[in-house]
């Protein structure tokens, strides 16, 4: 399962450095504990992946909230919105080490999964 998660992300990552940008979306990734989200901007759509669920979660994008008082991009909120949940994640501009691989990402990542926090970087 570890392994697939690693894959997957390590696609994901490849995927979003051609693909992706801060104004088509964000891909995140976190190391304790390991997932992996993705948030498009162009499609509304917000994708989340962990060793903790059976397939990718995929919620309806709210956002970008821009932080009051503060350049847009320094603090970018979104919400992930389905059925059942709603997620929060908060972009933080700054470099980010995700503490595995030496890579420095441009952003932070904290997601809010009902009362669990969970820490990553974003390209």
């Amino acid at each position: 399962m570890m392994k697939s998660l690693l894959a997957a992300t390590a696609f994901v990552l490849g995927f979003a450095q051609a693909a992706f940008g801060a104004e088509k979306g964000f891909v995140c990734i976190g190391t304790e504990p390991f997932f992996a989200v993705v948030i498009s901007l162009e499609n509304g759509e917000m994708y989340v992946d962990a060793p903790e669920y059976t397939q990718t979660q995929t919620y309806r994008v709210e956002g970008p909230h821009e932080a009051q008082g503060l350049s847009d991009g320094v603090v970018t909120v979104f919400k992930g919105v389905d059925a059942t949940a709603t997620l929060v994640s908060e972009v933080l501009a700054g470099k980010c080490n995700d503490g595995m691989s030496d890579n420095e990402h441009p952003y932070h990542l904290i997601l809010l999964e009902g009362n669990t926090v969970k820490y990553g970087c974003c390209r």
